[in-house]
């Protein structure tokens, strides 16, 4: 008796003891949020026991800077505040003592209770440009504008993917602010790198020509000086321009600095001036398509221009004047290639022809005229070109090529480029190839594999196409580990019953990085593929795509076993001196023509062989080189080295 009754009180201590340690926080449900004062110190706060109701709200935007990088709720806790006279707050985690990867969001409610009633006004997980006060990276930082003052708003605190522990949690009032992102498109050399600063203060330090910031944050709803300084700048006493506006902060701009600084050598003197948008989004815009800005920001081209599609000849933005974005939002362009052709207000083509690749959608893009058409009446400035920046991050503009997209002859498999078995290997390139609906493309498998692609990219992007005919023996392996090969390539054999019909198609093997690594191209991740079985005489087609849409040369070969008695066979071939310097002595036991290759597969070099030939080697620059000899079908490659 002694011994149940002992037991009994265990049992119940133990009860008890659980209950105390996984008891729910008084403030897991936003009916019993905690009351935040505002600027008040920081106070430590702890998830671990924290719960996710199963009506929870939580935000909808899937962006880690304006809101929650995964849509779930699964350890939260409530908090209130009350909104200050400035009807603006910074919410923040990002504070000494944070041990785990917060994010916030900001409501406004009229029933504690009822779900449906609470409004987002704002979230974020993960603090813009990082959190570097705290013990995680990405703890949280909410700045939150246009609340009502002495309004009641709640708090969420969340952990990315349900993380828990300590967290320290502070409100603050703040002013209002606007987000700009700050670009310098002035191609006078006085503004090749500059200072913006707002009121005095330093918010761009060092702005390149040609280059772009994230958004900033910058005081909202109240006249403000701002100033393009010499990057030297101490202070805005001596600015190169100045002007005073007023930022909305219910609003967020890009601001584009073009035009003239100094007062001679520049013809027209267009004088420097900022272009403004207004409705600058944050993050995507779609998932289907390329929301894009055009600006026209060069000085001396025409006043007022129309970009018209070179392939079709349709206008695509009718009118651009100088210093203006075209329209009042971002203009929706299917995912594609445009080959951009400018013409004046008259119609008049200027000669002026771009290649956008928009192949590869959502995103948010802006489109910029930059430089001089004429740079001789320009102080030799930088030239005429089209560039194309992202609009969610900061950096370098990146240059639109010149002239219209081609795409490549072999883009699709009715144009298949043919390969020899054992001949040397061919140069490919896959820029501007496009995806064409439905196309066969292998399963999504193991990266070192003989089935097919990488799990994480089992589609058809970019691919070109190739075929060859089946050697006697019916077995040959098909290669992009070779020099010269930069694309991080994925290829697919198939046989084919008619080129134009996928569904006749059928997979034969595929591979996306060479099992056991490539260490004969300039990417580890090129591909080695090997069949047997082949059918002598058939065709088959080979599918040589760019992981992840990805767009770089590459070299391609097909090669068969050579016989026993062959490789017995094989002719002496042997190069001298080893490094070379002005020229090459080549011995080849047979007659045939040898071929040399740079370090990125070019050819480079080729002559014909029989018994021994002095090479001329003295135009080639210092480097490895690969010779490579054929005859019926052995081939044999070496290396050499010119120094």
């Amino acid at each position: 008796m002694k011994k149940l009754f002992t037991q009994t009180l265990l049992l119940l201590a133990f009860a008890l003891t659980a209950t105390v340690a996984f008891a729910q926080p008084s403030n897991d449900q936003p009916c019993g949020a905690i009351a935040v004062i505002l600027n008040d110190p920081p106070i430590t706060y702890n998830n671990s026991t924290a719960t996710g109701d199963a009506n929870e709200v939580g935000p909808t935007a899937n962006d880690c800077i304006t809101g929650w990088c995964e849509l779930s709720v699964d350890s939260t806790m409530w908090y209130t505040f009350i909104a200050p006279a400035s009807g603006a707050v910074t919410a923040n985690t990002c504070i000494t003592g944070v041990g785990f990867d917060t994010q916030l969001a900001i409501y406004s409610a009229t029933d504690c209770a009822d779900y449906s009633t609470f409004t987002l006004m704002g979230a974020n997980d993960d603090t813009p440009g990082g959190c570097t006060g705290s013990g995680s990276n990405w703890a949280s930082t909410l700045d939150i504008d246009a609340l009502i003052p002495g309004n009641t708003y709640y708090l969420q605190v969340d952990g990315y993917f349900g993380q828990t522990g300590d967290f320290q949690l502070e409100v603050l009032a703040s002013t209002p602010k606007a987000s700009v992102k700050w670009v310098n498109n002035c191609a006078d050399a006085l503004g090749a790198t500059v200072d913006i600063r707002v009121n005095g203060e330093l918010v761009v330090d060092n702005l390149a020509f040609r280059s772009h910031t994230n958004f900033i944050d910058v005081t909202a709803n109240e006249a403000v000086t701002i100033t393009v300084n010499d990057m030297n700048s101490v202070d805005d006493s001596a600015p190169l321009y100045s002007v005073v506006m007023t930022l909305d902060a219910a609003k967020n701009y890009i601001a584009v600095g073009n035009g003239i600084l100094s007062s001679t050598g520049y013809s027209p003197a267009v004088p420097f001036a900022f272009s403004m948008f207004d409705n600058a989004a944050l993050n995507n815009v779609t998932t289907d398509s390329f929301a894009t800005l055009l600006l026209h920001g060069s000085t001396d081209a025409p006043s007022t221009v129309d970009v018209e599609d070179f392939n079709t000849g349709t206008t695509l933005f009718n009118d651009l004047a100088y210093g203006q974005f075209y329209g009042t939002d971002y203009t929706l362009l299917p995912a594609g290639l445009y080959s951009l052709d400018l013409a004046d207000a008259s119609g008049n083509n200027l000669g002026l022809t771009y290649c956008a690749n928009l192949e590869f959608a959502p995103a948010n893009i802006i489109v910029i005229a930059s430089g001089f058409v004429n740079p001789a009446n320009n102080s030799g400035g930088p030239g005429f070109g089209l560039f194309t920046f992202n609009n969610n991050f900061g950096g370098a503009f990146t240059p639109l090529m010149a002239g219209a997209c081609i795409a490549p002859a072999n883009d699709q498999p009715c144009n298949a480029t043919t390969l020899v078995v054992n001949d040397f290997p061919t140069a490919g390139s896959n820029m501007f190839a496009t995806a064409e609906e439905d196309e066969a493309h292998p399963p999504g498998t193991a990266c070192q594999d003989s089935i097919g692609w990488c799990a994480f990219d089992s589609s058809a992007t970019i691919s070109v196409w190739y075929k060859f005919i089946a050697p006697v023996g019916g077995t040959v392996t098909v290669t992009t580990c070779l020099p010269g090969t930069s694309l991080d390539s994925q290829v697919a054999v198939y046989t084919v019953g008619n080129c134009s019909d996928y569904s006749t198609y059928t997979l034969l093997g595929a591979n996306d990085d060479a099992i056991g690594g490539c260490t004969g191209a300039n990417t580890t991740f090129a591909s080695i593929l090997t069949l047997n079985g082949l059918t002598p005489g058939n065709n088959y087609y080979v599918q040589v795509d760019g992981y992840g849409g990805s767009d770089n040369p590459f070299n391609i070969q097909v090669t068969a076993p050579v016989g026993v008695n062959e490789i017995a066979n094989k002719r002496a071939f042997s190069v001298y001196p080893n490094p070379a310097k002005e020229v090459l002595t080549v011995k080849y036991a047979g007659s045939a023509p040898v071929q040399v290759y740079d370090s990125r597969g070019a050819l480079v070099l080729t002559q014909r062989v029989t018994g021994q030939a002095t090479l001329d080697i003295s135009n080639l620059s210092d480097g490895v080189y690969t010779m490579s000899v054929m005859e019926s079908d052995q081939v044999q490659t070496l290396r050499f080295v010119v120094e």
